[in-house]
């Protein structure tokens, strides 16, 4: 019988010299694959052609929360971006794992607003929540790009993971600017232009 696994996948990049854990989400699938969107930093300064990446797929509801068995899945990389820290790879779909996708949202999220970042960190399997709030979209704009900044937590690993709100993705974890205590994702509307450019 299908099990049903989270969105919110753990991403894991080995080359010969280093290994990166990163997180990102399930945005879309066809009949034979899901889609997972993440974080272009999470293979920075890689070899890409001598990189091997899997994606960790978690149970939905585990019966054990202190021992999570992911199920790994080879990743076959799409395409990435820089300016925007996006990436996008796909895997293969398992007989009996059913996803639930996300989608990525078509709204602005208003300033003050909540929202809950979801990620993983490399020492664990269970799925980190935090609770976020909307500074603005005009904190950062970086090579024409604007990232959404907000207030909260942020730990190592959760990189690549979406900002939710009712099943959306509202953006995906970029970086923490420390000098002014805020977290900045790659917005909506960025994340649409990327996966609709060729």
């Amino acid at each position: 019988h299908p099990e049903d696994f989270s969105p919110y996948v753990k991403i894991i990049s080995v080359d010969p010299k280093s290994t990166d854990y990163y997180s990102g989400s399930i945005i879309d699938e066809t009949d034979k694959t899901f889609t997972v969107l993440t974080c272009w930093h999470g293979m920075d300064g890689m070899d890409k052609d001598n990189t091997k990446t899997t994606v960790n797929l978690m149970p939905l509801n585990p019966p054990n929360q202190f021992d999570i068995k992911p199920v790994s899945c080879y990743a076959l990389f799409v395409k990435s971006e820089e300016q925007r820290d996006l990436a996008l790879f796909k895997i293969t779909k398992l007989p009996n794992v059913k996803i639930k996708s996300l989608t990525i949202s078509k709204n602005t999220a208003g300033a003050g607003e909540e929202l809950i970042a979801w990620g993983y960190v490399p020492t664990s399997n269970k799925v980190i929540r935090n609770t976020v709030i909307i500074k603005d979209y005009t904190s950062w704009t970086d090579k024409g790009v604007s990232f959404l900044a907000t207030y909260g937590r942020s730990e190592l690993g959760p990189s690549g993971g979406p900002l939710v709100k009712n099943n959306e993705v509202y953006g995906t974890l970029s970086f923490r600017d420390t000098s002014r205590g805020c977290v900045a994702f790659c917005p909506h509307n960025e994340i649409l232009e990327f996966l609709e450019s060729k």
